[in-house]
């Protein structure tokens, strides 16, 4: 997404089979926010459209799931950002929905 930091990423990989799809979309966000920090980015939005996963990284209270200590590895991580924000985008984000697209076509 074209923001005011100028930079659009998006990472594509593969993990270990997750069966679980909030631990993937965890891991996911974690995994980037880490190749972020190796590559010296300062400021960061991330977005996700698994609402219940920007939510529990955006609260304060710790997150009582089976994936809450990624969660809480997130939080910790996007503190020693300058800036780092976690946002929901919805499905019917047409940029977000392209991007993924073309996502799953590199994957390949």
């Amino acid at each position: 997404r074209k923001t005011d930091f100028g930079f659009l990423g998006l990472w594509v990989g593969k993990f270990i089979p997750q069966y679980d799809p909030p631990t993937t979309e965890t891991l996911a966000i974690l995994y980037a926010l880490r190749c972020e920090k190796r590559l010296a980015f300062n400021k960061l939005v991330v977005e996700s459209d698994a609402w219940v996963i920007v939510e529990a990284i955006n609260s304060p209270s710790s997150c009582d799931t089976s994936y809450g200590n990624i969660i809480e590895n997130i939080k910790e991580l996007t503190m020693s950002f300058e800036s780092c924000f976690v946002r929901y985008v919805g499905r019917d984000d047409k940029l977000a929905h392209v991007t993924a697209s073309r996502a799953r076509d590199f994957a390949d």
